[in-house]
């Protein structure tokens, strides 16, 4: 993708496509259930332009914890929820120069791009993931007034992955069974 920012319709196919690419899953989530979904969602949030003026974060700390987005995308800190800013720069100095005023004006629509990117991944994603697992095993976390607006997508996977099956002892033999096979 390009360094400019996508539209929210741009976005909204980006996460249709995933959609063709991950079912819908009955009954309670499972850790590959799980990872399946994020194998899908991960490349699909480093792909969407975000942070043009820092070039610091990137859009999977909407579906990591923080801990975890530190840890492995070196950004020193938690994404941080961009600000929804006026079309004009606030207090814009009256002796900045026109060069200076230009480096204003286009952080300040950077800023703007970023926090419509931010916002559209979010809401898609937490469309998306939705739509993907069974509401039972979700459904504690919708507020009467707000439904699921104020919750995260990082807040509905881990949500999903206290609850979650887990793997079984069987599966875990199986498994060292065929890392054995191909350390041989």
């Amino acid at each position: 993708m390009s360094s400019t920012a996508m539209s929210s319709e741009d976005i909204a196919v980006l996460f249709a496509g995933a959609r063709d690419k991950i079912p819908s899953f009955s009954g309670q989530p499972t850790d590959q259930s799980i990872h399946d979904v994020k194998e899908v969602l991960l490349p699909i949030l480093l792909e969407i332009p975000y942070d043009r003026s820092k070039g610091k974060h990137n859009l999977v700390g909407l579906l990591v914890d923080s801990a975890d987005y530190i840890a492995d995308y070196g950004a020193g800190e938690a994404l941080p929820r961009p600000k929804r800013l006026g079309a004009y720069p606030a207090n814009v100095p009256g002796t900045v120069t026109a060069g200076e005023q230009a480096e204003i004006v286009a952080k300040h629509r950077a800023s703007q791009d970023d926090f419509a990117v931010y916002d559209a991944t979010e809401r898609e994603l937490r469309r998306f993931l939705l739509d993907t697992f069974d509401e039972t095993y979700y459904l504690e976390l919708k507020d009467s007034k707000t439904y699921f607006t104020r919750v995260t997508p990082a807040e509905i996977i881990s949500h999903l992955q206290k609850g979650c099956l887990g793997r079984h002892a069987i599966d875990v033999l199986a498994l060292t069974d065929q890392l054995r096979g191909c350390h041989v």
